[in-house]
C-alpha cells in the first residue's frame, strides 16, 4: 500500500468523523495531519515540500493550500471561498473519541485549563485526559492580556461538547485553582456532568448543621488523610449552597488539595484529581514533546485556532494507535528467572510501568505502518482505571540557605581578589622577560 493510498484511506476516516467539512477542507486536513505524524513539525514550508515529494504537485501550490486553510473567507481569492468554522468540529471530535471508546467503560474525564502559546497568545482548552496524556476537543485563543472573563468561553465550549456524550455516561470536569467560579460549577451541572474543581485556600466553608464559617485550611487533616463532607462554601456572591468538599495535604506536594464536587462524599475520591495533571502532558505534546508548536510564527488567534484542529486530529489518531504499539512490546518473562534473581525480587508487588507514552508508541506504530506499506488500522482506546490511591510525590531536597556576607567580609574578599590578580599579572610579566 503506497503512501498515497494510505493518505486516501486516512482522508476517508476523517471525512466519516467530520462530515460537516467540505471535500477540499477534508483533503487538506488529512494530508496535513498525516504528514505531521512523520515530520513532527509545524512549519508549512517543510510540510509543503514533503507533500510535493510524496503526493506530487508543486511545493508553492501545497503551501498556498495550507495557508488558505487558516485564512478567513475575506482573505481568500475567489467567490466561492469558505472559511473553516472550528467550533462546529468540537462535538464531532469528541464523538470520534467516544466511538472508539470501550462500550463497557462509560466514564470520561474532561479537563479545562489555560496555556501560553508563545508570548502573544493564551490557549483556553477542554481536553479528554487518557492514560497520562490528553486530547484537545475544544479550544479558544485570546491575545495575551485580553480583558474580560473566561467563564462564558468555558461555558460555550462545554455546551458545544455536550451532545457528543451519551446521557448515561459519568463525566467529570476538572480544573485547577484559579479557574473556579460558581457560574462554571453550575454550567457543568446543567450538562448532567460532575464538577471536580480545586479551590484556593483563602475562602471559607460551613459544615452542615453548623452556623459558623471556618477557613478552608481548617478542613485539611494534619495526618495526611482525606476529609470529606457536605458544606456550604463561601459567604460572598460566589456562595455554593450545598456541595461536597474534599481536602487533603499530599506528602511531597507543595500545596494542599481542596476540591468541590456535586457528588456525594461516598461516591467521590480525591485521588481522581490526580488525572488533572495529565493535561500538562497534553500541552507538552503540542510543543517540545510532539508537534513543536513553540517554533511557529503564526500570531493571529483565529488562524491559530484552525491550525489547532490539525494538531488535535493528529494527536487523536496518534494516541489511538498506542495500544497497537504497546502490544508489540515483548513482556519480560520473570517466571523463567531463578527465584532469587534480583529482577524477580524487585518486581514483586510492583505494576509494570510503560517505557513510553501512548503518544510516542502510537507515533512509532504509525511510522512502522507507513514504512511497511500496510493499511491503516482503526484506532481504539483502552482507558486505565481511575486512580484509587493518592499519588506520591518525591520529596524535594532544599538547599541550605547561604548566609549573606557582611560588608567587611565582602571588602576583604575584594582586596584578596585584587591581590591575586596583581600577583598573576606579575608572574605573567616575568615569563615574558627577554633572556
Amino acid at each position: 500500500m503506497t503512501y498515497q493510498e494510505q493518505v486516501c484511506q486516512w482522508e476517508q476516516t476523517v471525512s466519516s468523523h467530520l462530515p460537516q467539512l467540505s471535500k477540499p477542507q477534508v483533503s487538506v486536513l488529512a494530508c496535513w495531519s498525516f504528514a505531521l505524524v512523520l515530520l513532527k513539525s509545524v512549519g508549512m514550508t517543510q510540510v509543503s515540500v514533503w507533500l510535493a515529494m510524496m503526493l506530487g504537485g508543486k511545493m508553492g501550490a501545497w503551501r498556498q493550500k495550507l495557508r488558505e486553510w487558516c485564512y478567513e473567507a475575506a482573505d481568500k481569492k475567489g467567490e466561492q471561498r469558505a472559511q473553516l468554522e472550528v467550533a462546529l468540529c468540537f462535538a464531532p471530535l469528541l464523538a470520534w473519541i467516544v466511538s472508539w471508546w470501550p462500550a463497557q467503560q462509560q466514564q470520561l474525564v474532561l479537563v479545562i485549563d489555560a496555556s501560553a502559546r508563545g508570548a502573544n497568545l493564551t490557549l483556553l482548552s477542554v481536553s479528554v485526559v487518557y492514560r497520562g496524556g490528553a486530547i484537545a476537543v475544544a479550544w479558544h485563543l485570546l491575545p495575551t492580556g485580553t480583558a474580560g472573563a473566561w467563564e462564558p468561553l468555558w461555558e460555550e465550549m462545554l455546551a458545544h461538547l455536550a451532545p457528543a456524550i451519551p446521557a448515561q455516561w459519568q463525566v467529570l470536569v476538572m480544573a485547577d485553582r484559579g479557574l473556579y467560579s460558581r457560574d462554571l460549577y453550575e454550567a457543568i451541572c446543567r450538562q448532567g456532568w460532575h464538577p471536580f474543581l480545586r479551590l484556593n485556600l483563602q475562602g471559607t466553608a460551613k459544615q452542615a448543621g453548623r452556623d459558623d464559617y471556618q477557613p478552608l485550611r481548617s478542613f485539611i487533616p494534619a495526618d495526611g488523610t482525606v476529609w470529606s463532607g457536605r458544606v456550604s462554601c463561601f459567604q460572598s456572591e460566589r456562595r455554593l449552597s450545598v456541595t461536597t468538599l474534599l481536602a487533603v495535604h499530599v506528602p511531597g506536594y507543595p500545596d494542599s488539595w481542596v476540591v468541590v464536587t456535586d457528588l456525594e462524599p461516598q461516591q467521590s475520591l480525591l485521588a481522581w484529581y490526580a488525572m488533572r495533571f495529565w493535561i500538562e502532558v497534553g500541552f507538552k505534546q503540542g510543543k517540545r514533546g510532539g508537534w513543536q508548536w513553540q517554533h511557529s510564527k503564526m500570531t493571529d488567534p483565529r488562524r491559530v485556532e484552525r491550525y489547532c484542529l490539525v494538531m488535535a486530529v493528529a494527536t487523536l489518531y496518534t494516541i489511538s494507535q498506542g495500544e497497537f504499539g504497546e502490544a508489540e512490546l515483548a513482556d519480560s518473562h520473570l517466571e523463567a528467572l531463578p527465584p532469587t534473581h534480583i529482577a524477580r525480587r524487585q518486581a514483586k508487588g510492583r505494576q509494570r510501568r510503560a517505557l513510553l507514552s501512548q503518544f510516542t508508541l502510537g507515533r512509532l506504530w504509525l511510522m512502522r505502518t507507513i514504512v511497511e506499506q500496510e493499511p491503516l488500522q482503526v484506532g481504539s482506546f483502552a482507558p486505565s482505571p481511575w486512580p484509587q490511591d493518592l499519588p506520591t510525590f518525591p520529596q524535594r531536597r532544599r538547599r541550605p540557605k547561604q548566609q549573606k556576607k557582611s560588608r567587611a567580609q565582602r571588602r576583604r574578599w575584594q582586596q584578596q581578589h585584587r591581590a591575586r590578580q596583581k600577583q598573576d599579572g606579575q608572574k605573567k610579566a616575568g615569563k615574558n622577560l627577554p633572556l
